[in-house]
């Protein structure tokens, strides 16, 4: 039975994946719009200080993170492993004045 489950699940995975390539539009659903204004509300309390072009650190209660937006990491894992942006990463983007929609998933 477990068996059936993993290969139905990998059916529908690589479903949504086919469906994603094949619009032209960004789809972002409202749960991710929502942990992304909240994250803006958060960032506020942040330091940043770019390096390169699209390279920063940002600082919040004594501690650095390194975010590079061209690559979409962040050193706290959070962007890395859910593809939504951190709250760093949301920072560093309206610092740099590029649209945090445009990244995520990357």
């Amino acid at each position: 039975m477990l068996e059936g489950i993993r290969t139905y699940m990998m059916k529908c995975l690589v479903d949504k994946v086919k469906m994603f390539e094949t619009t032209k539009e960004r789809v972002i659903y409202s749960r991710i719009k929502g942990k992304i204004e909240k994250g803006k509300l958060v960032a506020r309390h942040c330091m940043v200080r770019q390096a390169l072009e699209l390279v920063a650190e940002c600082e919040i209660n004594d501690f650095r993170y390194v975010i590079d937006i061209g690559r979409c990491t962040c050193t706290c894992g959070y962007w890395d492993g859910s593809g939504i942006p951190c709250v760093h990463a949301i920072l560093v983007c309206s610092f740099i004045r590029k649209d945090v929609y445009t990244y995520p998933g990357c």
